[in-house]
């Protein structure tokens, strides 16, 4: 994701509210890593939800909210430098619920690799779509899957969601790139 301040983001769909998301010029360490600070704001709220972006090594990782709480995130590895069709890895942490710590299993692959996408009347080329699948608990149960398209220099362009931990929180989403300004 670029980092200047400046930086913004447009997001839409047709079942959920409006976002913008702002780059700021601020660094955060969270659980460990180096993280950019972002701000997003949805067209219905009053002030702001934090997020975080970053590059560890050859990883491109952001945080997930799980629980709503800004507060009980999992790393998200959405790419890997090296990565190419088919090339799968997997990133693990543990999160509080209400039964306790859980561990979180994310096993994500690269769907597509540098494609084409036409959305809101903008083409966009060099797209990689990862696609990955959340496990946690005991059991290994499946919590989810997440979709990401993006595009190296701008930043997600495209995001589905559709997760529910263990019926305490559930989020279903897709949202889209509809407009943004990068600052050099």
């Amino acid at each position: 994701m670029p980092k200047n301040e400046g930086s913004w983001w447009r997001y839409g769909s047709q079942t959920d509210i409006p976002y913008n998301r702002y780059a700021r010029n601020k660094d955060s360490v969270m659980l460990g890593l180096t993280y950019r600070y972002y701000e997003r704001k949805d067209d219905s709220a009053h002030g702001f939800q934090p997020e975080y972006f970053g590059k560890n090594n050859n990883f491109y990782l952001t945080l997930i909210d799980l629980d709503g709480s800004a507060s009980n995130y999992v790393n998200y590895v959405y790419w890997k430098d090296s990565a190419t069709l088919h090339t799968s890895w997997t990133n693990t942490a543990s999160v509080n619920s209400p039964i306790g710590n859980v561990t979180i299993t994310m096993s994500s692959s690269v769907a597509e690799y540098a494609i084409s996408m036409t959305f809101s009347g903008q083409t966009f080329t060099n797209v990689m779509h990862v696609h990955s699948d959340c496990k946690g608990g005991l059991f290994n149960t499946n919590l989810g899957t997440l979709d990401v398209w993006f595009v190296k220099g701008l930043g997600i362009i495209r995001e589905e969601a559709n997760f529910n931990l263990l019926n305490q929180y559930k989020v279903k989403h897709t949202d889209s790139l509809i407009d943004y300004h990068i600052e050099p």
